[in-house]
């Protein structure tokens, strides 16, 4: 192979099986080659918000985005970053950019953090509408989804919907 950066980054993807730590070291070797190459960014700032090191970690994903890349996954590591760092308002903000971009199961779990951080922040009602938009449910929608809508309304301080919601569950049981 030609491209001594090519070959690093192939070796930097084939030890990820080798854990976290070996596997950021690999890519921070490839940086050292090729400082503003945002796959590499975006792995190595991945690698540390995983391993706890998150405002180095933030620092990588954020010259990935800035460099163009726009995996769900960097935005998704991003808003974790931003909210171990207690940096509620904008986890809330990078989760919802990274649900767009985002597989299905994925983006639901970025939209279920969104919620949790919005309820920690003491925006229950603005938690539950993002709730039940996301769970969609139908007049005859099933038991879990009844019960789960019950529990956000009476965090949102929405005792009598709450109490219809869960008799609604009871009755399906």
């Amino acid at each position: 192979m030609s491209d001594p950066v090519e070959a690093l980054r192939i070796s930097a993807r084939s030890v990820g099986t080798f854990g976290p730590e070996r596997a950021l070291q690999a890519w921070l070797e490839v940086l050292a080659a090729a400082p503003h190459d945002p796959e590499s960014l975006a792995a190595a700032g991945s690698l540390l918000v995983a391993t706890g090191k998150h405002p180095q970690g933030l620092v990588l994903l954020d010259q990935a985005i800035a460099l163009g890349s726009a995996a769900g996954e960097v935005f998704f590591q991003r808003a974790s970053a931003l909210f171990e760092l207690g940096k509620l308002e904008e986890a809330v903000a990078a989760f919802e950019a990274a649900e767009s971009r985002l597989d299905w199961d994925t983006a639901a779990l970025a939209r279920g953090n969104r919620v949790a951080i919005l309820q920690r922040l003491g925006r229950a009602a603005e938690a539950l509408a993002l709730q039940e938009e996301a769970a969609g449910i139908p007049a005859d929608g099933d038991a879990d989804g009844w019960y789960h809508r019950g529990l956000a309304q009476v965090k949102a301080a929405r005792y009598d919907e709450c109490i219809a919601s869960i008799t609604r569950v009871s009755g399906m049981w």
